[in-house]
């Protein structure tokens, strides 16, 4: 199984955060960009928004595909259960292959002639009896019995044929406690039985609970041994390594048939794996090398802000950066997209042509850095197994600071964030561009005095679609990380049961709305006012734990709530609560006659013209949610009382020629502004952080990109690992 090419992100760093650096990509430019016109988002074409939303109806007639999210007990599920949902992932991406691929893998590490004279004069190989000098029998045999020896011949090789250039070691770790590293805290591991412990650049030290020198972020791969008498079924097996698997890879499984490791020629291909699956070069092993080449930006911290914990999908990953000429922190993500989707660089490219606020700012662009078929050997295939989706590797960097909306510091910044990313969201749709995963990972917070427009922005266009457009989104996305913020439809469309929708139903922006209810709502019922985390309430954990039907369910009486939970009641101010209240009360009436519509044809005229009633009325809808939002921002200064804030009036009190007004400059001559002190401050930071590496790194090509240069030869299929 192949890793995605980014380092495992936990444990503690084994270099610092000064050597920590991030090669890329195609900058538009280095200077800083234009400085939008104040409030462009009040000129609102409500005409070409109405006619998007209709236009839509008729060209988005049934659900695009998505992942099907599974039912769990909860968030932090147990080993057993684990397995279960990695059984779901594996079933759709488990790719067999025969001995001629494990033969055609890493020749280049270690010719014939090479093992041949290898094994004449090792102790671990019996000349006379041509085989591994390894327990000859099952019949009586203990697993444990096999380690050992097992152990002294994978070292032998690694030390033969690796000797002075990079520290790879096998280690009996049958008893040893490797901690995961899952998207919530947790306390599961699990024991490999043999693990091959690295050192380098993208490796870190093992989890700070590990009683010994090796875990999942130093480890460049691991065996798992079996008795023949005591063999498990396949499936079991794959499924056993997928649960070790699962931290770093994100591209599915891949195995080969049996082998004899005795025979000769079986032997060779022993070798080679065993050398190619432990490789001191860290991109043969599929790691992301460029993230610590010669580059433009320089990593903020070692951790990524966002990680993708499932066995396949899109990987994505959020790096914090500094600009190295600037002094600026912009944002870099990392994504695997199917061949089959469009690349989020054309919406983002369109939005910033047309300085859309609210909206993420796109910097910088690489796209097919990588590809999964040539990690996976189908490069000369034209039709691989239908169980596999070619990925493309896509790196952005974003004009945006990092900072995601669970970071916020105060209800006004959270209100005036999601406000303005709910601006920006209408912005796109004018656009003909519907989001469609909107998360709590797809909005961040604006720069510190960030312009009324800016002090939310939208991310992650990966899922965006043209309303207008014929063209079907068919690609693979694996699962998603976010179905917790998926509409009540959207997971009655996902239920295999078909119990409520018996004809899948459009996504449309009403269910991205009713995603940012629940962002909020989850912000609020696992965090306090001021930013510090709680115990998330029962319920809401479950948006992700009940299947689709039932968590539709529960987000349907989550919606209809009067009133919160009692933590949520004693941490927030009545404005927020409010707002979340009124947000529920007023998107549960669309999904209601939605889910009445989905039982009608998908091409009934009925249909879609009780679809065109309802979409028609975008203009109201988007007015409504943001006077929701205007009404609790003016009660939370009220509360505060802290005088004016920028006025932030819904879509139809402005006319066209608002932003151009008077009235409007002194909105924006009167937004709040950071401190000079604080000002000073946050510069002097990024400063010192700039100052502690060197900058005599030379520029990254800007027109294309080049991978980092191999010590050897690539070979085919170079990281199908633990095949």
């Amino acid at each position: 199984m192949a890793d995605p090419p980014h380092p495992p992100p936990d444990g503690n760093s084994a270099t610092t955060t000064n050597d920590a650096t991030i090669s890329f990509v195609t900058p538009d430019t280095q200077a800083a960009p234009p400085k939008r016109p104040p409030l462009p988002f009040h000129d609102a074409d409500t005409d070409t928004l109405v006619g998007n939303a209709r236009g839509f109806t008729r060209k988005q007639l049934t659900s695009t595909p998505r992942g099907r999210p599974t039912a769990r007990s909860s968030l932090d599920s147990n080993v057993k259960e684990q397995k279960t949902l990695l059984e779901d992932e594996l079933v759709q991406s488990i790719v067999a292959r025969d001995s001629t691929f494990a033969s055609s893998l890493y020749h280049h590490v270690a010719s014939r002639n090479a093992i041949d004279e290898f094994s004449k004069k090792t102790k671990v190989f019996d000349s006379v009896q041509q085989r591994w000098k390894l327990p000859r029998s099952h019949e009586n045999l203990m697993e444990k019995e096999m380690y050992a020896p097992l152990v002294r011949l994978l070292n032998t090789i690694l030390q033969k044929f690796w000797k002075g250039r990079a520290l790879r070691q096998a280690i009996d770790t049958n008893v040893t406690n490797l901690w995961h590293i899952e998207a919530v805290e947790t306390e599961h591991y699990s024991r490999p039985d043999i693990s091959v412990k690295a050192e380098g650049p993208s490796f870190q030290l093992p989890h700070r609970k590990t009683r010994g020198y090796v875990g999942f972020s130093n480890m460049a791969t691991c065996f798992e041994v079996k008795i023949e008498r005591q063999c498990q079924p396949l499936s079991k097996v794959l499924l056993q390594l997928a649960v070790y698997a699962s931290p770093i890879d994100s591209f599915g499984v891949q195995y080969s048939e049996e082998m004899n490791l005795h025979h000769q020629e079986t032997r060779h291909i022993f070798v080679r794996l065993v050398l190619g699956l432990s490789s001191p070069n860290e991109y043969e092993l599929g790691l992301d090398t460029s993230v610590n080449g010669d580059t433009l930006y320089k990593i903020a911290s070692l951790e990524p802000i966002r990680s993708s914990f499932n066995i396949r999908g899109q990987s994505t990953t959020y790096w914090r950066v500094i600009d190295r000429k600037s002094g600026r922190l912009l944002l870099v993500k990392d994504s695997w997209r199917s061949e089959e989707r469009v690349s989020e660089r054309v919406c983002l490219e369109e939005a910033k042509d047309k300085g859309l606020p609210g909206v993420v700012h796109m910097m910088a662009f690489e796209e097919k850095r990588e590809e999964t078929k040539y990690f996976r050997g189908f490069e000369d295939e034209t039709e691989p197994p239908s169980q596999f989706y070619n990925r493309i590797s896509t790196r952005i960097v974003m004009d945006c600071e990092g900072k995601l909306i669970q970071d916020f510091a105060s209800p006004m910044q959270l209100v005036c964030a999601l406000r303005d990313a709910i601006a920006g969201h209408r912005k796109l749709f004018e656009h003909d561009i519907l989001h469609r995963d909107i998360s709590a990972y797809t909005i961040a917070l604006g720069k510190q005095a960030a312009e009324v427009g800016n002090r939310g922005i939208l991310l992650g266009l990966d899922m965006a679609i043209r309303g207008r457009s014929t063209r079907k989104t068919t690609g693979d996305n694996g699962s998603s990380d976010d179905c917790a913020y998926w509409s009540i439809v959207m997971l009655l469309n996902a239920d295999p049961d078909r119990k409520r929708i018996s004809l899948p139903i459009a996504h449309d922006h009403l269910d991205d709305l009713e995603a940012f209810a629940y962002v909020l709502g989850h912000i609020i019922y696992e965090f306090d006012a001021e930013g510090k985390k709680l115990t998330c309430d029962d319920d809401v954990q479950r948006w992700t734990c009940q299947g689709p039907s039932g968590s539709a369910s529960i987000k349907e009486g989550f919606l209809r709530r009067k009133k919160l939970s009692n933590q949520a009641e004693k941490h927030w101010p009545a404005p927020c609560k409010n707002l979340l209240t009124n947000l529920g009360h007023f998107l549960k009436q669309f999904s209601d006659q939605k889910i009445e519509i989905s039982s009608m044809p998908p091409k009934a005229r009925t249909r879609v013209e009780q679809l065109q009633n309802i979409l028609g009325g975008i203009d109201q809808h988007y007015n409504t949610v943001l006077q929701y939002f205007d009404t609790a921002i003016q009660d939370l200064q009220k509360d505060e009382n802290k005088g004016p804030i920028p006025q932030t009036p819904a879509y139809s009190m402005i006319s066209s020629s608002a932003t151009n007004s008077p009235a409007a400059s002194e909105r924006t001559a009167s937004q709040p502004s950071r401190s000079q002190g604080d000002l000073q401050n946050y510069q002097s930071s990024l400063k010192r952080i700039l100052e502690e590496s060197p900058d005599d790194h030379p520029d990254a090509k800007r027109e294309h990109y080049e991978p980092p240069p191999s010590p050897t030869p690539m070979p085919r299929g170079r990281a199908a690992r633990r095949a």
